[in-house]
């Protein structure tokens, strides 16, 4: 009998030391229930408890980093490939620069995206995110996917069905001076259509065409109903196309990747009036079959930086005051007052 009482006494003591032990583990450890609305990209195939990844809660410094193209070979083919689901969206907006954005982001090495818009939350949902994600590159665990789509912001559904994909996903958003961006849409109609034959003028008397170009707050309203502030990064055209490092490394922080955009990434091609693609880099050699370029120049095809229209002064005026009540709902709505055309130009 007292050798059966010791056994359970010592029995009992290892069993307090191994539930002391697991306590102390599991509130180092932050522990979620699955969620269905939450992209599978954070779910354990094997488990039903997942972790939360926390790449972004901080940007490392260079000196931690070691981006994929400083791995040996070996030692990058010893990590899995495979697609992925992404993890940031462009939603918008169209003609405000959201190919340029895409394919200058794929330059970090911890970035892939598809070449195409894959139109996923507004065309093709039915098919599922198996579909989805077969529409994506091969990527590495440690590798960002994003994917643009700039019709997305456009539709209060298709943000909907992005908060049930992934709830905490990161969003951009670029907008673009509204008189800009409609002489571009203007030359993008003109191309698009050979039959397309009217006027610029007449074309403007459409107050619906002034309306599109010019009403960003309503649709970033229905972002910001739907994902925290902290989940979006609004950019400018216009920075975009004159310091593009500067954009690009304001999201590598966003995203909270190493630093990686080097300034020789790109180079100004001043026939174009624009920054391409620096050819001899190794990452342009990398990606060049991705993209779709002018493989001469590096620089974007012709459906890029087309000729706009212009416009007689009394009518610009005319359209600016129109789009100033837009432009600000907008700058109340972000913080930001950008420098675009307005009333006081005149």
């Amino acid at each position: 009998m007292k050798l059966i009482a010791t056994i359970l006494t010592v029995g009992a003591i290892f069993s307090i030391i191994y539930l002391l032990q697991l306590s102390t583990f599991q509130m180092g450890t932050r522990h979620y229930l699955p969620d269905p609305t939450i992209s599978t990209r954070y779910q354990l195939a094997e488990s039903p408890v997942f972790t939360i990844d926390n790449r972004n809660e901080s940007t490392p410094t260079s000196d931690q980093c070691l981006p994929r193209n400083n791995l040996t070979d070996e030692a990058a083919g010893a990590k899995l490939l495979e697609k992925r689901l992404p993890e940031c969206l462009i939603i918008g907006f169209a003609k405000c620069g959201t190919y340029a954005l895409k394919s200058f982001l794929t330059l970090h090495p911890d970035i892939v995206g598809p070449n195409q818009e894959v139109a996923f939350f507004t065309g093709y949902y039915h098919r599922g995110y198996d579909w989805y994600r077969s529409q994506m590159p091969l990527s590495l665990e440690s590798q960002i996917t994003i994917e643009k789509t700039p019709s997305y912001i456009l539709s209060l559904q298709a943000l909907w069905r992005i908060r049930k994909f992934n709830a905490s996903i990161k969003l951009i958003v670029s907008v673009r001076d509204p008189l800009i961006r409609l002489q571009s849409s203007y030359a993008h109609a003109q191309a698009a259509h050979e039959a397309f034959n009217e006027t610029f003028e007449s074309w403007l008397l459409n107050e619906d065409n002034i309306i599109r170009a010019a009403d960003y707050a309503t649709h970033i309203k229905n972002v910001f109903r739907l994902f925290q502030s902290s989940q979006v990064l609004i950019v400018q055209e216009e920075e975009l196309e004159k310091t593009p490092l500067a954009v690009l490394r304001k999201v590598e922080t966003f995203l909270g990747l190493c630093h990686a955009f080097e300034n020789d990434l790109l180079v100004f091609n001043s026939e174009k009036g624009f920054f391409c693609f620096n050819q001899t880099s190794r990452r342009y050699q990398e990606l060049e079959h991705t993209l779709t370029l002018n493989h001469k120049t590096g620089c974007f095809t012709r459906s890029k930086g087309r000729t706009h229209p212009q416009i007689d002064r009394l009518t610009m005026k005319r359209i600016v005051l129109k789009m100033s009540s837009y432009n600000e709902q907008l700058f109340a709505l972000t913080g930001i007052r950008f420098n675009w055309t307005h009333p006081g130009s005149f």
